[in-house]
């Protein structure tokens, strides 16, 4: 019987400075929602001597904006004891064991105190003549830099069994149980909306022009501290079962299987954006503003709505499924052939929803009202809520060939067809929000990640030029290696977007068009100006929400080859000199890696990027 315990503790800081772009050096006075101050602006724990004089940030869609950026700093630091026990007992190797966690993450949630600008097109259509006219789509301004201090414990417990049944038969039995708390705050700054306490007899007065007049109601009505109000799971079990099976009890051919549950936890950065909210910080958010003066529309004696960024208070732990069957057979004593079938099924894990989203409406689709007095919620904002809603799942065949070191040569062949599933983008998982907060269902499309097919190869070859020669010839001329990486892979999706908020509902994000035709090219229509058939779009009728599925579209293909060619001498019996090159996308095949997707911008179906082209290195070491 052996007992391993251990002891670590972690610890990261990311500190982010960026350049000077002040307001005085450059002659720019934008006016400011809120004034910035030692009050208010975290000095001391960005080391600064004073508060920075910053220009506002820039954002247009498709063009290079100014990102004038702000100090931020953070660490995190986790402290983890595990004892891990393994007892052999016959025919089984029995362990058991467990890890506890503590987790500590201190982070800037919102620096935003400079003001964000965003410039879409929706004024003449072009975002670049919005910025020259001054005319953006909105503004967003903090009042403060919030910051929070998150903790979390967790512990893990769990018991294997490897019993060699006999000869041919080997089978795994484990259990796993996990307690993946949510995150708390130091201070208790969590905030959060919740519905269940929103009374609408309270609600705040919110004028046509979308401020709110202050004294007229609750003005944080629905606001709660989710830490009192998190319902977890306190009971996670999760079965791993597996087994290894010579077939033929020859040892050439062997079928393996096997099942499990993973809980996981979510990262502290999903809990961290709730610090951000009043009446710890102001997020204010306004519609069609001047660059000149954003505020000069927010109207004397009111106050614009907060946007928040809200968590679900029921926290089922996330878990996953994954099952996998394979059969590998020895062709010859180097050559294993293997084929299998793997698959997985992710349930809830955080996706972001707009809580306070208003029904599609034509009128604030054509600028005609403010969209805050048609949000259900009066007073707030857009309210980016996280719930537990995330799902995905994954099917795939996978056929490998690999052959071991032997006459010089090895190499691997592997090909993989698969499907993968899910209801939200990684950006749209946590950070983003469906453009459709009341029928999220039309999420589900292909995940961004999928590639239905995947082939590469991998073979190494050893020279044979003067490999069994002796003295200079062999030296120099002998001993290379050249080994390669051909990958083929079918193109990522692409998610074409209308560009516009044609749905009426406050935002343009990830709203798609109405598909009329056929937008798929044959291979040989598709060019570097049209790589889709951007005829076969439209955009949709004013107060609705596009016809089109999420991801619909194929991305470029990659085909790829690297090289590599190294030659390893012996000098004296303990040192080893290696000589090498290597050239990444040997073939400088031109490889195009994004594709214009919205349809408001010159871009739309054309390739805008590409890959690295050929890239060349050579070096030298010394082992010894």
């Amino acid at each position: 019987m052996i007992n391993d315990v251990n002891f670590a503790r972690s610890h990261n800081r990311i500190m982010q400075f960026y350049p000077d772009l002040s307001g005085a050096t450059w002659g720019i006075n934008i006016p400011e929602l809120f004034e910035d101050t030692e009050a208010n602006y975290p000095v001391a724990s960005l080391n600064l001597s004073g508060v920075p004089d910053k220009v506002p940030n820039i954002t247009m869609t498709n063009y290079a904006g100014i990102n004038a950026g702000a100090p931020w700093s953070n660490f995190q630091t986790i402290y983890e004891i595990k004892d891990n026990v393994t007892w052999i007992k016959g025919a089984h190797t029995l362990k058991f064991g467990g890890v506890y966690s503590h987790e500590q993450k201190f982070e800037p949630t919102d620096t935003n105190v400079f003001g964000n600008f965003t410039f879409d097109g929706v004024n003449t259509g072009d975002p670049w003549s919005d910025f020259l006219l001054g005319r953006a789509a909105n503004y967003s301004e903090s009042d403060t830099v919030a910051f929070n201090d998150n903790l979390r414990n967790a512990l893990e417990l769990f018991a294997n069994d490897s019993w060699k049944v006999n000869r041919r038969l080997t089978v795994n039995l484990g259990l796993r149980y996990s307690y993946f708390p949510a995150a708390t705050e130091a201070d208790k700054r969590f905030r959060s909306f919740d519905s269940d306490f929103y009374d609408p007899s309270k609600a705040v007065t919110v004028t046509a022009a979308g401020n709110v007049l202050p004294e007229t109601g609750d003005r944080y009505n629905g606001l709660i501290n989710p830490s009192e109000h998190f319902k977890i799971d306190p009971v996670n079990f999760a079965p791993r079962v597996s087994f290894a099976y010579d077939l033929f009890g020859t040892g050439r051919t062997a079928v393996r299987g096997g099942y499990g549950l993973f809980y996981s936890r979510e990262i502290l950065g999903a809990f961290i954006l709730m610090s951000g909210n009043p009446p710890f910080q102001q997020q204010i958010q306004l519609f069609n503003p001047t660059l000149s003066n954003p505020g000069a529309g927010v109207g004397s004696g009111t106050t614009s709505p907060i946007t928040l960024g809200s968590i679900d208070t029921d926290q089922p732990t996330p878990y996953t499924q994954q099952w996998n069957f394979n059969i590998q057979h020895g062709l010859s004593n180097n050559t294993v052939l293997e084929i299998g079938y793997s698959g997985s099924r992710t349930i809830h894990m955080m996706r972001t929803i707009d809580v306070n989203q208003p029904l599609p409406n034509v009128d604030i689709a054509t600028r005609a009202v403010n969209v805050n007095p048609y949000r259900p919620y009066k007073g707030w904002g857009s309210i980016s809520d996280r719930e537990q809603s995330y799902a995905a799942n994954y099917h795939g065949l996978q056929v490998e060939l690999n052959r071991s070191f032997t006459n010089g040569f090895s190499g691997k062949l592997a090909y993989t067809y698969s499907k993968a599933i899910d209801n939200a983008d990684f950006t749209g998982g946590i950070y983003g929000a469906v453009p459709n907060s009341y029928n999220a269902s039309t999420e589900r499309g292909r995940a961004n990640f999928d590639a239905n097919h995947r082939f590469i190869a991998a073979p190494i070859y050893e020279l044979p030029f003067f490999r069994n020669k002796q003295g200079p010839l062999k030296a120099v001329l002998g001993g290379w290696q050249l080994s390669s990486i051909l990958t083929l892979q079918s193109g990522l999706p692409i998610n074409p977007q209308s560009g516009l908020d044609r749905a009426g509902v406050g935002s343009s994000t990830r709203q798609r068009p109405d598909v009329i035709g056929d937008p798929v090219l044959s291979g040989s229509a598709q060019t570097v100006t049209s790589w889709f058939d951007t005829s076969a779009f439209a955009q949709p009728v004013l107060g609705t929400f596009g016809n089109l599925g999420r991801d619909a579209l194929s991305g470029p293909i990659v085909a790829n080859l690297d090289l590599s060619l190294t030659k390893r001498i012996k000098v004296g019996e303990r040192a080893t000199f290696e000589i090498w090159g290597q050239s990444f996308n040997v073939l400088n095949h031109t490889q195009f890696s994004t594709v214009g997707t919205s349809m408001a911008a010159s871009t739309f179906g054309r390739v805008t990027a590409a890959t690295n082209e050929r890239t060349m290195m050579m070096g030298l070491r010394l082992e010894f």
